[in-house]
């Protein structure tokens, strides 16, 4: 499957900040960028909000590994950033001599949604972590160690979801079943045009796992997403609006196109 348009992407950004310690995520954005030989930049948003939170004097962190309750104060934060950062530049420069690709580490200060999308270029890919730090995906998801879960895509016919389709499709690797298209429709004929334009997409044998989603019942795709398990969700980027209450809590690594 492919698609003329994405040819004109130079990045994959991967947006992360301090709560977000997604490996998995940073290693699919590096093959990705590998593939297509196109730049990786990590996107490191020290987000105002937590800055703010540390600023309060009732904030406490538990931490990752003992559970224990400690105060969340502005120093604290500040060397947890450090390291993080310094972290990130670290896999950046693995990345850079394993895969031989162009890496960039960016900082920047903001709240982390609206920071992130006003850095970004119209045709840049970008990958959203999930806020839940330290655990495996297929854990979270709930899905046992030797099954792999799949990459979605939300698909409502347009040419950008067609663009987050192609890319799904080459996510989701040569298995297609690796790959479910919730097709956003709020009728049974709109829905069938939808599946037979997804499959003439797709143009895989045997096809990808096709769910109906009403387009006003994000509800339901979250639904889903937890009953069959995500590896990434993909959607073009005009629908992040629909996508806010995923985004926001990144319960699932999202990325836009």
């Amino acid at each position: 499957m492919s698609d003329p348009e994405i040819a004109t992407v130079t990045r994959v950004v991967v947006a992360l900040d301090v709560l977000r310690r997604d490996g998995d995520v940073l290693e699919l954005a590096a093959a990705l960028a590998a593939r297509r030989q196109l730049q990786l930049l990590a996107l490191f948003v020290e987000d105002l909000d937590l800055w703010n939170l540390a600023g309060l004097p009732f904030a406490k962190e538990i931490g990752r590994l003992s559970g224990t309750e400690r105060p969340l104060d502005s120093p604290r934060l500040q060397r947890a950033v450090r390291a993080r950062a310094e972290h990130i530049r670290q896999v950046l420069s693995g990345f850079n001599q394993r895969l031989r690709i162009e890496v960039e580490f960016k900082s920047v200060r903001g709240p982390f949604i609206p920071t992130v999308l006003g850095q970004l270029e119209q045709v840049d890919i970008l990958f959203l972590s999930r806020k839940a730090a330290g655990r495996r995906l297929a854990s979270l998801l709930g899905a046992t160690p030797v099954q792999t879960p799949p990459v979605w895509v939300l698909y409502d016919g347009s040419p950008a979801a067609g663009r987050a389709l192609a890319l799904a499709a080459e996510l989701a690797g040569p298995d297609p079943t690796g790959l479910c298209v919730a097709l956003a429709a709020d009728s049974e004929a709109a829905g069938a045009q939808l599946r037979t334009r997804a499959l003439e997409l797709c143009g895989t044998n045997p096809p990808p796992r096709l769910f109906p989603v009403p387009a006003a019942d994000i509800s339901l795709l979250l639904r889903r997403l937890r009953q069959i398990g995500c590896r990434v969700l993909v959607a073009a980027r005009e629908h992040r609006a629909a996508l806010q209450p995923i985004v926001e809590a990144a319960e699932y690594p999202v990325v836009l196109v």
